[in-house]
């Protein structure tokens, strides 16, 4: 064989060598180490998401026990002055729009609502809420009384009682807190309880993406579709 052509060959063998270790680099070494670089950003994506999911839900505990340890609201419940209470604290929209409430319920201890708003109710001209069509009920969010084993009615007549977090409804996700309804000397007993709420629908996810500089979706755990059911195939105990 010609020298020219074996050191062609060699020159060939050693390239394919060369590639195939860099292949097997990239593989067994590079390869992971990227993969669990992303994991790793992508864990730290998520805390940052539900960090700012918990600090709404926070500032919604904050709003309503600043409208629950109320004596004004103490009394309205007790069916105590109470179109003068609506008319300076309740009717107008532009307050549930400016401070993103979605929904508000003031719930008497028997459980019937002495009040309740959800985002999409009417208003008339002058931007005073209309009253809810029976047709807008839901089931999960009704517009009559709740029932007294609801669970964002387990409060006591503790000041610092209260329940905060996330509930499915039929509407969407909804951010929500609950506290019992005392005095402005945070006395008792409670003549009920305050629910305040905000619908993490896509508008809600924006801004939240927005602080957060994370591009995210929310999906339903009960969700059917071939997405939602290959993420949730993936999130097990040891890959939460």
């Amino acid at each position: 064989m010609k020298l020219r052509l074996k050191l062609i060959l060699v020159g060939l063998s050693t390239v394919t060598l060369l590639a195939s270790a860099e292949l097997a680099i990239q593989h067994f070494v590079v390869s992971p180490s990227f993969v669990l670089l992303e994991e790793n950003e992508a864990r730290k994506d998520l805390t940052r998401c539900n960090q700012a999911i918990d600090r709404e839900i926070h500032h919604l505990d904050v709003l309503c026990l600043d409208w629950s340890n109320w004596t004004d609201t103490y009394d309205y419940v007790q069916d105590i002055d109470v179109d003068a209470y609506e008319e300076a604290n309740l009717v107008q929209a532009e307050w549930y729009e400016a401070t993103n409430v979605g929904m508000m319920y003031i719930v008497r201890s028997d459980g019937t609502l002495a009040h309740t708003y959800l985002s999409g109710d009417e208003s008339d001209d002058d931007g005073n809420l209309l009253p809810p069509e029976p047709t807008s009920n839901h089931d999960d969010l009704p517009r009559n009384q709740l029932p007294l084993d609801h669970p964002l009615l387990a409060v006591t007549d503790d000041a610092d009682s209260a329940v905060s977090g996330l509930l499915m409804t039929s509407r969407g996700p909804l951010l929500v807190a609950s506290r019992p309804i005392l005095t402005s000397d945070s006395e008792g007993p409670r003549t009920g309880v305050m629910i305040i709420g905000r619908f993490l629908d896509d508008d809600q996810i924006q801004r939240l993406a927005d602080q957060t500089q994370v591009h995210f979706e929310v999906l339903d755990a009960s969700d059917k579709s071939p997405e939602a059911t290959a993420l949730l195939a993936k999130a097990i105990p040891s890959n939460p």
